[in-house]
């Protein structure tokens, strides 16, 4: 009788119906990837808001490739806001704060041509009021794909804060 090794695979299904695994004591054959498989686009809503109050943040990360990536979401990715005067962008992690999708440092794999989607709400700094770029990040930093993706600027608007006279 022959003795195999086996591998062992801890199978999750995120909530999008695809599969993430961790790989146990014996690591798989590393793949190799395309340099840039993934393209991020976020949308961000309200397109006005003020100091202190709600942005929401739905990040979609789509593999772009025509093969199966695996990568790791650190952090659950990062923001930056950059209001128009200022010298650079504000930046802050999503963190703990996301409303729906994988956990953080969650190894998944994404299909050839889907997309992975998830949600977070942050607080807008306080930043000078008139137009603002808001823009996301993906960074993948474990042994399987390794990378950042960045995503486009949407445009939104920041309001000044107001405040009732004799709260000064």
């Amino acid at each position: 009788m022959r003795k195999t090794s086996g591998l062992l695979i801890v199978v999750s299904c995120l909530c999008t119906g695809h599969c993430a695994w961790r790989h146990g004591p014996s690591e798989a054959p590393k793949k190799a990837y395309s340099p840039n498989p993934f393209t991020l686009r976020i949308h961000v809503w309200p397109a006005t808001a003020a100091p202190g109050e709600t942005l929401a943040l739905e990040y979609v990360l789509t593999n772009t490739s025509d093969n199966s990536v695996d990568a790791c979401l650190h952090d659950r990715g990062e923001y930056g806001i950059w209001a128009a005067g200022e010298p650079a962008p504000l930046h802050g992690h999503l963190g703990g704060g996301a409303l729906d999708g994988p956990a953080a440092n969650t190894i998944f794999t994404l299909p050839p041509h889907t997309s992975l989607v998830w949600r977070s709400e942050v607080t807008m700094p306080d930043v000078r009021a008139g137009p603002a770029k808001v823009y996301g990040t993906f960074t993948s930093s474990c042994e399987l794909w390794a990378g950042t993706v960045f995503s486009d600027s949407v445009v939104i608007t920041i309001k000044s804060q107001t405040r009732p006279l004799g709260e000064r």
